[in-house]
């Protein structure tokens, strides 16, 4: 299922270990100033969603991977916009997405934990409503772990 978004982008479901996905998960770990070596590949199982939004012409621009949490509520694990894909609505339209997929999915919620490294797309969910929460899983081990939440029902 694809989504039409501002200037001519869509936004499809593509498996998570495809090339485009592998790819894009190395560019956001070079431009956060880390190598590719360090990227820390997802459980398929645990995968609920891979999207990947696109130009016109079909260059990937970005994506969002939801997991499955617990009690069928889904984290917005990873989310990316290239740096030249930013500012034109395209991360607002990919994120739109992931949490129309949460719902389709019946998903009651959905949270993200970011790290100072991640305040672009934690002030980005904040002005989208999301709301603080305290540290869940994993992420109540790391230190300076920001993690937020919106009721999806």
């Amino acid at each position: 299922m694809s989504t039409t978004a501002p200037s001519e982008i869509t936004i499809d479901h593509e498996p998570y270990s495809g090339e485009d996905a592998v790819r894009l998960r190395a560019v956001a770990l070079l431009s956060a100033g880390l190598p590719p070596r360090m990227a820390r590949t997802l459980p398929l199982a645990s995968v609920a969603a891979n999207l990947t939004v696109r130009n016109g012409m079909g260059e990937p621009l970005g994506y969002g991977v939801l997991s499955e949490v617990a009690d069928g509520v889904l984290e917005i694990q990873s989310f990316f916009i290239r740096e030249d894909a930013r500012g034109a609505g395209v991360g607002s339209a990919l994120l739109s997405r992931l949490e129309q997929v949460a719902r389709e999915l019946g998903s009651p919620a959905l949270v993200h934990a970011g790290t100072p490294g991640d305040a672009d797309i934690t002030d980005t969910l904040l002005r989208r409503g999301y709301v603080p929460i305290a540290p869940f899983g994993a992420h109540t081990l790391v230190a300076d772990v920001v993690c937020v939440s919106k009721i999806l029902v």
